[in-house]
């Protein structure tokens, strides 16, 4: 097979009498098999100087070669799925580079995530886990051009570099035929298993010119598509950037926010339909940045929950709540409750210990039987042993724990069974839309009905009316809060707020 070959390197050697050093070269044996062999070849002078002939020896360095090829696949190649890893996807992104300088067609890069694949390596096991990542990179590989680059970057996470697109719409016909992949089930265990998948997909030169921002830029849209229900991909666009710059300087701010005393609280009073008084308040946080002003808590809740910051700031509220309204009560003879929204990373957090709340509410005089802890049904979906040991604890001491906003989200009747709730709270959505929706209002009578029976305290968010307070307490709800009857005050307002009652 290399005989022509040799031949002209030995007319070569010659002509030119120049000497061929460590040429490595493969060859095939009669046999079939492929081996490597190292050459040496030098000229025999005469006298004249003229070659009169040639010497030379060769090495077998077939193991050599087979091991250079092996540390360069091990260092290249991701060894579960053997699709390319990082750093062979950065090699392929330079060559499609250059290719795009010289004909100006696009790249697509699209970064997929699996979605709950945690739980199912903590439920069939990692051997399972292991067989899907399998299949999902044998799907990818099917779905996309002989051009393209499927890569896996790390665990359940993958890379599609799509090269050679000339219209967007090229780029769209590969997105769309990844996200098909995931509407045929997944085999695990003799069983079919949905695995659904969120994709976050970047284009350049249009959003950038180099890897590491086309791989920024495409987290961006992955994550922005996982934050959205039901929402399989997102692109990457300059509006959604400048969210993420929004939300990266929030974070940023929030370090020095508690610091810099710019937090504060106000109170809404929630009512005893019955009586018309006041019987507790739901504590919420307010931010006034000394540069940006108010920053609503739709806005930096999220950011710090992302960040971990809500750790922080959730224990300043409840700390700020127990001692006001402790306070209160001792100074005007009260008996008001506090409420305090909490999230799960609060409670998941290595230094949280349930007993140092309780024993900072004992401190400051606050019967535990005053406090509830606010919960949304999400604490629920993937429940965390820590968070429902620390639940329990603060059970059991007469804390009572509150499902905020229910009946939207992923309200499901289980979580009223198989966990410690005592209190529920009605979403505004259901008070607001049940005077214009009759089936709303059934619903929202049903919610009633099912709190009564369960033996559980219900509160109707909301209430801006007098007809909505009317038939919400028609319809048997103990209850309420909202406009109607007190905006959320500040700690002096709330004080003048208790003494008109």
């Amino acid at each position: 097979e290399s005989f022509g070959h040799v031949e002209k390197e030995e007319r070569y050697l010659f002509e030119s009498g120049e000497p061929i050093v460590n040429q490595v070269r493969q060859e095939v044996w009669r046999n079939g098999e492929r081996v490597w062999n190292q050459y040496t070849k030098m000229p025999i002078f005469d006298a004249f100087g003229e070659v009169t002939g040639l010497y030379g020896y060769a090495h077998d360095v077939t193991d050599k070669k087979r091991s250079e090829q092996l540390i360069w696949r091990q260092a290249n190649y991701d060894h579960l799925t053997q699709l390319p890893n990082r750093r062979l996807l950065g090699d392929r992104w330079h060559g499609a580079w250059q290719s795009h300088l010289r004909d100006k067609k696009s790249i697509g890069l699209l970064l997929l995530d699996l979605d709950g694949f945690k739980m199912i390596n903590d439920s069939k096991g990692h051997q399972a886990g292991e067989g899907v990542l399998i299949s999902v990179a044998e799907r990818l590989r099917r779905c996309t051009r002989g051009k393209d680059t499927v890569a896996r970057l790390s665990g359940d996470e993958f890379a599609i570099l799509a090269t050679d697109i000339k219209v967007e719409s090229d780029l769209d016909v590969v997105i769309s035929k990844v996200v098909r992949q995931f509407s045929e089930p997944f085999i695990i265990d003799r069983e079919e298993v949905v695995i659904s998948a969120s994709l976050g997909v970047a284009l350049a030169p249009r959003d950038g010119s180099d890897l590491d921002s086309m791989m920024m830029y495409a987290d961006q849209a992955l994550h922005a598509a996982k934050r959205v229900a039901g929402t399989s991909y997102r692109k990457f666009s300059a509006e959604l950037h400048e969210a993420v710059s929004k939300q990266f300087t929030l974070g940023n701010d929030l370090r020095y926010a508690l610091r810099n005393r710019e937090f504060t609280l106000n109170f809404q009073p929630i009512i005893d339909l019955e009586t018309g008084k006041a019987v507790k308040v739901e504590t919420l946080i307010r931010w006034h940045h000394s540069v940006r002003g108010w920053v609503s808590p739709v806005d930096f809740i999220p950011v710090a929950e992302q960040t971990g910051q809500i750790v922080q700031i959730g224990d300043w509220v409840f700390r700020e709540a127990v001692a006001t309204v402790a306070r209160i009560n001792q100074e005007k003879g009260l008996n008001i409750g506090v409420s305090v929204n909490v999230s799960p990373r609060q409670l998941q957090a290595d230094n949280f210990d349930p007993d140092d709340w309780l024993e900072y509410m004992s401190d400051q005089g606050l019967n535990p039987e005053l406090m509830v802890i606010e919960i949304t049904e999400g604490l629920f979906l993937d429940p965390d042993e820590k968070v429902l040991r620390a639940l329990d604890r603060f059970s059991s001491q007469g804390v009572r724990v509150s499902l905020d906003d229910f009946g939207t989200g992923y309200a499901s009747i289980s979580f009223l069974e198989n966990f410690e709730i005592d209190v529920l709270k009605l979403d505004q959505a259901f008070v607001r839309d049940s005077e214009r929706s009759p089936k709303r209002r059934i619903l929202s009578e049903a919610i009633i009905n099912m709190a009564k029976a369960l033996e559980f305290e219900i509160v109707a968010e909301g209430i801006e009316t007098q007809e909505q307070a009317d038939w919400i307490k028609a319809a048997g709800c103990e209850f309420g809060q909202g406009y109607y009857f007190s905006k959320p005050l500040t700690e002096g307002r709330l004080e003048e707020y208790l003494e008109g009652l």
